[in-house]
């Protein structure tokens, strides 16, 4: 047996592995970091054609994955690997692993339905599957939002498409309903023109549609009026609390009260027979 043959041989295709494997990595390593700088310049590109900022979000992803995808493979070719069949395989396996994941199959396609159909952005205040917050970013499989507290909440985009999608910031302007109780003795009129008076003063409600009170209803300890007045949206909260106080603190001042719930107790004395 010529063992130096042997050597020789065993030598050259090493030699030829380490160059296919030090190829391959170098093909991972800056396929990948060409396939995220390719992906953020599409999307820069894409912003500059005042494309939304969320869909633009979501092409750039599938446009790394893909690319990702592509960076595989031209890997594993330089391997030697032969792609053709890998790719048939990877067909199969997806198949599968697509059965098993069918909850992520799931969030997939809302999260495609969410960016065609466009029911809110990032940026927006919303309400989804029971929580409140800002839009921070829509991905492929979940939606992230930040609620008040400065907490992170992250839904599943198919409770978010499966439930209902409250949008506080789609509407340019937002009317705030305030229901204020006087008691019965008060004079409603007087009250309403406080309330009417309290609601254009401040400057940011807005004139037109102009504000509104009325009676709404005669409940058991007091009389419910209604105060309506519109602002833009984005100055909801703080207008809502400076009208509630300023309300408050004029209907006092006019001698106007505001009951809170109370119970008459009639107690009556029966003689001893009875």
């Amino acid at each position: 047996m010529d063992y130096e043959k042997i050597i020789e041989q065993i030598t050259a295709h090493a030699a030829d592995y380490a160059l296919r494997f030090v190829a391959a990595v170098l093909i991972f390593y800056i396929g990948k970091f060409l396939a995220k700088m390719l992906a953020k310049i599409a999307q820069r590109a894409m912003t500059k054609t005042h494309m939304d900022e969320t869909l633009a979000g979501f092409l750039k992803n599938v446009i790394y994955a893909l690319l990702f995808a592509v960076v595989i493979i031209a890997s594993l070719n330089a391997l030697g690997v032969q792609t053709t069949s890998l790719v048939a395989v990877m067909g199969a396996a997806g198949l599968a692993v697509g059965l098993s994941l069918k909850d992520q199959v799931a969030n997939f396609g809302a999260g495609v339905l969410i960016v065609m159909l466009r029911p809110f952005k990032v940026g927006d205040v919303v309400t989804l599957a029971g929580q409140t917050g800002s839009v921070l970013t829509i991905q492929v499989f979940q939606t992230i939002l930040k609620t008040f507290d400065n907490l992170t909440i992250m839904i599943p985009n198919s409770s978010v498409m499966g439930g209902t999608i409250t949008n506080f910031s789609l509407q340019g302007t937002r009317m705030i309903p305030l229901v204020i109780g006087i008691s019965y003795d008060s004079d409603i009129k007087k009250a309403k023109d406080i309330m009417l008076e309290t609601m254009s003063a401040h400057e940011k409600v807005l004139k037109d549609p102009a504000p509104a009170a009325g009676v709404l209803e005669l409940a058991d300890s007091s009389v419910n009026l209604f105060a309506r007045s519109w602002v833009e949206t984005a100055d909801w909260w703080g207008t809502k609390a400076d009208l509630l106080e300023n309300i408050k603190n004029n209907l006092s001042a006019a001698g106007i009260e505001i009951p809170f719930p109370q119970m008459d107790v009639h107690c009556f004395k029966m003689d001893d027979k009875a």
